[in-house]
């Protein structure tokens, strides 16, 4: 029960990274990208293959291969992990939207 929880939920999170990755790629282009394999891949004009390539399949393969053993543990770590990563995606939403705000304003 536990561990179906964990997997749902590391997947979620993931996704929500890929969401915010990709909204940022899109906005700012490739630049702010910090995984360098996703960069190069959405600079050569395949953002959605680089998200399912770098974010989405070593997750999903990551979290069949815990749930294959039974490995509560190290999914629940990697629940932690992919948090955290979503936590500071909410962040990074909130430093654009003030740093948008300053360009909007007259004289900036």
């Amino acid at each position: 029960m536990i561990l179906g929880l964990l997997a749902i939920g590391t997947l979620a999170l993931a996704s929500i990274d890929m969401w915010f990755t990709k909204r940022r790629v899109l906005k700012y282009g490739a630049v702010v990208e910090l995984n360098p394999g996703l960069k190069r891949d959405a600079e050569l004009g395949q953002l959605d293959v680089a998200l399912l390539r770098r974010i989405l399949l070593p997750n999903i393969a990551g979290i069949a291969l815990l749930v294959f053993f039974g490995w509560q543990t190290p999914l629940a770590i990697f629940f932690g992990v992919r948090a955290t990563i979503a936590y500071f995606q909410f962040v990074g939403l909130s430093l654009e939207k003030k740093f948008d705000e300053l360009l909007k304003k007259p004289g900036a």
